[in-house]
């Protein structure tokens, strides 16, 4: 078994004489309706995918089913992509906050160590943290600074 990786926007304009099947393949994939008849001269397999895709285009059944796959195909691909893109907007999201709490947390325990490295009370310390950081519950930060006044005083 090979494969082979075509560009098809790469190809040539014309083919030579001496094509080989990979090539007269892949223009056939590539070609527009007037090139077809051209490339089922050459080659007999592609002659006879030629005459598959003429009655499949004739038969509106067949056209239409393909015209569904298609397009479950493509309804697919965006959802799937979609799908993607709130998964990332949500881990951004989330990567904030996480990075908002480590920040908060990180502010406080040094204001608590700065208070601490001057001789200030536990207490000092709580109600300075409260006056700078009005939002964050009263119980996290008295966590917060017990921890680093336990530390201190071990």
């Amino acid at each position: 078994m090979e494969f082979h990786v075509i560009e098809l926007p790469k190809l040539p304009e014309e083919l030579k004489e001496n094509s080989s099947d990979v090539e007269l393949w892949a223009k056939f994939i590539n070609a527009e309706r007037e090139e077809f008849d051209m490339l089922a001269k050459q080659n007999p397999y592609i002659e006879s995918a030629y005459k598959k895709l003429q009655i499949i285009s004739q038969d509106k059944e067949k056209r239409l089913e393909y015209e569904a796959r298609e397009k479950a195909i493509r309804d697919y691909n965006q959802s799937m992509y979609e799908a993607e893109q709130r998964g990332i907007e949500a881990g951004i999201e989330a990567g904030i906050e996480i990075g908002e709490q480590r920040g908060i947390e990180t502010g406080i325990k040094n204001m608590a160590k700065i208070y601490q490295k001057f001789g200030q009370s536990y207490q000092a310390a709580i109600e300075a943290v409260q006056e700078e950081y009005p939002k964050v519950e009263e119980s996290f930060i008295k966590t917060l600074v017990q921890e680093v006044y336990d530390l201190h005083h071990i």
